[in-house]
């Protein structure tokens, strides 16, 4: 007797092997346009949210917010602080506008909308300073643990003048950028050089000043304004080339005419006794048993 398994007839088996291998695969390809989108939607939120939270407007430690109007700083019997239009960049996009406002107590930035920030001059690590910006770093980690400490990008409408920059440097009081040099100031030493660099480089003056060294140009950005305290070295390796070495950056110059050597000792003993002082303290009282010299005697 014939099973009945066997009289049967074959049932189709539907979509077949190929149409079953074609849904698989449109699954597959569905699952992997899913998930590229997906992560693509993810960077964008995260790139979104650095960008908000580098640029929020958050009080750092150490800094307070003022609640004090424009008209209270004007009217105030202290020395009469200077103000700009600004932008507070965030990112590469956004930024945020305002006034940025130096006084004696600090720097402040005061925007159209929301929170103002200020910064006293001891939460000051460094400032760069230009003619239409000014670079603030402080003393405030980013956000997310990024590496480096926290930049303030401030875009000025109103030029900031040498001696907005030169007073600002004095407050601050540590090593910094200043590109305002004042091409006017009195000097001991002008010598032609030229600056080179990987863009050209750029032909000037540098100016040996009581106060320290400026090289004046006309190139946008080159010129720079040294305070001893922010100078660390200088190199003469021959009477046409000059190398100075500050806290910040360094410049290497050829001298159009030879540089005396009275000049350069000249120089370097003031670098040595700014730097000096800074480590010792100016009102620092040092025992007469302790070594001077790291241990020598003077006529050693």
């Amino acid at each position: 007797m014939r099973s009945k398994f066997l009289e049967e007839p074959r049932r189709p088996l539907g979509i077949g092997i190929e149409g079953l291998a074609l849904l698989m695969t449109r699954k597959i390809q569905t699952d992997v346009a899913r998930t590229f989108h997906l992560r693509a939607w993810l960077i964008v939120a995260m790139w979104f949210l650095l960008v908000r939270a580098d640029g929020a407007q958050s009080t750092p430690i150490g800094s307070a917010v003022s609640t004090r109007s424009d008209a209270s700083l004007q009217n105030s019997p202290q020395e009469t602080a200077w103000r700009s239009p600004a932008r507070l960049r965030h990112g590469i996009l956004s930024a945020t506008s305002g006034t940025f406002i130096a006084d004696p107590t600090g720097l402040k930035f005061v925007p159209t909308t929301g929170t103002s920030r200020r910064w006293t001059y001891t939460n000051i690590k460094s400032l760069d300073m230009r003619r239409h910006r000014i670079i603030l770093t402080g003393y405030e980690n980013r956000k997310w643990h990024m590496p480096k400490l926290r930049e303030f990008k401030f875009a000025l409408e109103q030029e900031m003048t040498p001696g907005v920059a030169a007073s600002l440097a004095a407050k601050v009081n540590k090593p910094m950028q200043n590109r305002v040099p004042d091409p006017n100031a009195p000097a001991t030493t002008v010598i032609a050089v030229r600056r080179s660099d990987h863009f050209g480089g750029s032909n000037g003056l540098l100016r040996i000043r009581s106060e320290g060294i400026d090289y004046v140009t006309a190139q946008p950005h080159q010129s720079r304004s040294w305070r001893w305290a922010d100078l660390q070295s200088l190199s003469h390796p021959d009477p046409y080339h000059l190398l100075v070495f500050g806290y910040r950056d360094s410049y290497g110059f050829e001298l159009k005419e030879p540089l005396s050597r009275d000049v350069f000792n000249h120089l370097s003993d003031e670098i040595w006794e700014h730097n000096e002082s800074d480590i010792t303290g100016g009102s620092a009282t040092v025992p007469a048993s302790a070594p001077a010299l790291g241990g020598r005697s003077p006529d050693e």
